[in-house]
């Protein structure tokens, strides 16, 4: 703790084995203080117990409502300890409150930015381990790393240089699939025009199967003059296992499931490059500037504005290398891509970026295009659900990806009322009391467990979605309901008797005790 914090007590509730979402924490704080309720002031953001536990004891109460966006909410709920995520989710949310941001700047510093860093502080890891003096970016997904690297250099004052290498699955690897030697021979003077020999190198790339630029790495492998200089390629991940003889590290092991959905956020404003040409006895790279064009007047820069501003609050941040040492925040962020009930609104502004993933074409694509009759897709695409959740609400019915009625009509404290377990411990609680509602109980419980079941196998089959309940804003009162007693006691009367059988009569009794003295322990 600070040093401010020495003459001003803390109450914690795991030292008093009292809760706030019982009320008895605040009542002993009351006793030990012996404080007017009135003249405290208790703020906090947990609708139960920082608001209507401590008003109920006349606290007064200054209830903060939640403003953070949700993938951070995602992310919160699945790794809620991890305290770096915290700081890199309170930064962004810092950065949203003392600026007026568009969407995609929004986007940029609130989730691009913070799922590229870790992998850049890795490659600056990664560069310093190994004497590496020049890291080699390459078009298109190295525009925006390097820039983020580049400020990071910048910052520490670290003897690194970055440079920006030209190509793409078009100008590279297409060549060498068709065994065309003019092309070959113009990679082959570029490289050596471009890449200094007197340094140790290594090539950055994003992600993918990492085919095209092991082409390249092959060219560097048998060019004599790159001997003892070379260090290797490195990615945030890729989906294959390279060939060559120098090394391929990535930061996230090997992973299909992501490919070309990290490339929204690793977009260059200059578009693809098709191949190379010679002027003036250099050899210059050759641009299909339609999708550079479309980007800008999609206001893609608004994005990389965003993610920059990031970095300047970041470099400013004591130990920020800590903080993103720790790669969790890319994982989170790469896991809420990939899911099927993602925030309609990111969807809807990511969906529309503008994209074409190699060779020359007409027009330009949007990465999730809406599906209708007469438009649609592989649903092998990677983000063939994207383009559903965009759809209409036919097409969303039609592949099972309905979720309206689930987010509008209901919530995920009310998908834990309707479990079995709770429902057979609240009737228990209710008639356990008095001992002339015991013969009643024999008559309920079966008639709860069967009506149950029917209503369940109703609702397989008229929706065949598993829904992941941290993706519902009621989702931490859920987890309160999930701990109530009533529930715990139907889930223990349940498993054992699953476990036991008729034993289970035997059983119980003692379990029931122990969970008894559970509760009363807990206070």
């Amino acid at each position: 703790f600070s040093p401010i914090f020495n003459n001003i007590p803390i109450y914690m509730s795991s030292e008093f084995r009292l809760k706030k979402n019982s009320g008895n924490l605040f009542k002993a704080i009351l006793n030990l203080e012996k404080v007017d309720p009135k003249k405290w002031i208790h703020c906090g953001d947990n609708w139960v117990g920082d608001y209507l536990k401590p008003s109920n004891l006349e606290i007064s109460t200054n209830f903060y409502i939640n403003q953070l966006l949700p993938y951070e909410e995602f992310a919160l709920n699945r790794n809620s300890l991890d305290m770096d995520l915290q700081k890199i989710i309170g930064i962004s949310k810092k950065i949203r409150l003392e600026n007026t941001l568009t969407n995609l700047q929004e986007i940029g510093v609130s989730f691009g930015a913070p799922m590229l860093l870790p992998y850049v502080q890795w490659i600056l890891n990664i560069a310093l381990k190994n004497s590496i003096r020049c890291l080699y970016f390459i078009a298109r997904d190295g525009y925006v790393l390097q820039k983020m690297t580049d400020m990071l250099i910048q910052a520490k004052k670290i003897n690194i240089k970055t440079k920006y290498l030209y190509g793409s699955r078009e100008s590279w690897r297409e060549p060498f699939r068709n065994k065309d030697k003019l092309k070959i021979q113009l990679i082959d003077e570029y490289l050596d025009q471009e890449i200094d020999k007197q340094e140790i190198f290594a090539f950055v790339e994003c992600c993918g199967t990492g085919e095209t630029l092991d082409y390249i790495v092959k060219r560097i492998e048998s060019n004599q003059q790159f001997k003892n200089m070379f260090f290797g390629s490195l990615y945030l991940y890729r989906s294959k296992l390279n060939k060559t003889k120098t090394q391929s590290l990535f930061m996230l092991p090997l992973n299909e499931n992501y490919t070309y959905g990290i490339e929204l956020f690793v977009r260059s404003l200059q578009g693809q490059v098709l191949g190379y040409d010679k002027k003036d006895g250099r050899v210059i790279p050759v641009f299909d500037f339609l999708e550079g064009e479309a980007l800008q007047k999609f206001r893609y820069d608004e994005y990389i504005d965003g993610v920059m501003l990031f970095m300047e609050y970041i470099v400013k941040t004591d130990n920020y290398e800590k903080i993103f040492d720790n790669m969790n925040v890319t994982i989170l962020y790469l896991n809420y891509l990939s899911n099927n009930y993602i925030d309609k609104k990111f969807i809807e502004i990511m969906g529309n970026v503008p994209f074409i993933l190699n060779g020359v074409k007409d027009r330009v694509g949007i990465f999730a295009p809406r599906l209708n009759n007469k438009i649609t897709l592989d649903q092998k695409n990677s983000f063939f659900n994207w383009s559903v959740l965009r759809s209409c609400k036919d097409i969303r019915v039609k592949y099972n990806m309905d979720n309206d009625c689930y987010f509008g009509l209901i919530g995920a404290v009310d998908i834990i009322k309707s479990h079995l377990s709770y429902k057979l411990g609240k009737v228990i609680l209710l008639n356990i009391k008095n001992p002339l509602k015991w013969i009643k109980l024999i008559v309920l419980i079966p008639i709860l467990i069967f009506s149950h079941h029917e209503q369940k196998k109703i609702y397989l089959t008229e929706k065949k979605i598993n829904i992941d309940l941290s993706f519902y804003k009621d989702y931490n009162e859920a987890i309160m309901v999930r701990n109530f007693f009533s529930y715990q006691l139907g889930e223990l009367i349940l498993k054992t008797s699953r476990k036991w059988n008729v034993l289970a009569i035997v059983i119980l009794p003692y379990k029931i005790a122990q969970l008894y003295r559970k509760k009363f322990k807990k206070g």
